[in-house]
């Protein structure tokens, strides 16, 4: 809902002081990075054109912003609430954010005072031997002027003279209309790229491992107590050789003429549901496992020995020889695993 911005009228001060100190202020270290940009040959050259274009970009949603807000006509039916000026709690922090902006902004001036620059330059890496040439500066501040100019004039144009020629637009444009509201697909990007890779490898931080449980073992002193502290989720371990190799280094074992893997286990409640086996690495590696077999079991509280058969397996090349791997079960898995053997 738009507000009236300190003084009750639709133009706000703050926004006058805001865009006075993105001139004089940071953008004008903008300005001086994109010139500086344009002595550094065609990589530079490519980047100072992205920087106009971001700048311009900036000052499209920054006018549409304002514009939609401060000139715009109301929706039908009008607002659940009547514009209003806003209330100490936005008037004071943007009154100190336009009085610092204001000044602030006098900090860097083109060709007058560049004290910001010179503050912030200790902490910019940059080749020395990169200066911007006044010619150069003279450039970007103009192209920035008209990119700028560009923006705000393409944003009066769709949403400051009613929202006819936007809604138009939006009816002639579906498809990319439909990608931009759905914010340039980037959650989906996200998603594929950063989340579900995640959840691939699993929640190893979830997992504990104890090798020397005196808990009840099967044979000897101790056994090894799997833990797995979440509800959801996936977790497991391999047992690698070579370790933290999942195919680009040779080795393993040769277990030609083996015929079975044993193992003991059991469960701390019982019903836990649990995948165990051996040969993860798959052939699109360039040493895979050249066997592999898999047996889901649901445990018991009591020991029981487990076995695969390995008859008639190509086991030349066993890089991953025991394994496990659980999803989550409402609530965290215990087991306890001994005695695990190839025979």
């Amino acid at each position: 809902m738009p507000t009236r911005c300190i003084t009750g009228t639709t133009k706000s001060p703050g926004d006058c002081a805001s865009l006075c100190a993105r001139w004089f202020g940071r953008d004008a270290v903008d300005r001086k990075a994109r010139a500086g940009a344009l002595e550094a040959g065609t990589l530079g050259q490519v980047l100072a054109v992205v920087g106009l274009i971001g700048a311009g970009l900036t000052s499209f949603y920054m006018f549409r912003l304002l514009f939609r807000a401060f000139h715009g006509t109301e929706p039908e039916g009008g607002y659940a609430h009547a514009p209003h000026p806003s209330g100490k709690a936005m008037a004071v922090p943007v009154g100190i954010l336009a009085v610092l902006a204001t000044v602030g902004g006098f900090l860097q001036i083109p060709f007058v005072s560049h004290n910001l620059r010179d503050w912030l330059e200790p902490t910019i890496t940059a080749d020395p031997g990169i200066e911007a040439t006044h010619g150069g500066e003279i450039l970007i501040i103009i192209a920035s002027l008209a990119v700028a100019a560009i923006g705000i004039g393409t944003a009066w144009w769709m949403f400051g003279k009613g929202s006819e020629r936007r809604l138009a637009y939006a009816h002639k444009l579906p498809r990319l209309r439909a990608f931009l509201l759905d914010q340039w697909r980037f959650d989906d990007v996200y998603e594929a790229a950063i989340i579900q890779p995640g959840r691939d490898m699993g929640d190893a931080a979830s997992i504990t491992m104890k090798a020397d449980s005196t808990d009840k073992p099967y044979s000897g002193a101790t056994a090894l107590q799997v833990i797995y502290a979440k509800g959801d989720g996936w977790g497991g371990v391999v047992w690698q050789s070579p370790a933290n190799d999942w195919g680009a280094l040779p080795g393993g074992f040769d277990l030609t003429g083996a015929k079975v893997l044993k193992f003991w286990a059991r469960g701390a409640t019982g019903g836990e549901k649990v995948k165990f086996g051996f040969g993860v690495i798959g052939a699109d590696q360039a040493y895979p496992d050249t066997g592999k077999k898999e047996l889901d079991v649901v445990l018991g509280t009591e020991w029981m020995e487990y076995t695969i058969d390995v008859d008639g397996l190509d086991l030349k090349r066993v890089k991953t020889g025991f394994m496990w791997v659980l999803g989550g079960q409402g609530a965290p898995v215990a087991f306890h695993l001994d005695d695990i053997r190839w025979e």
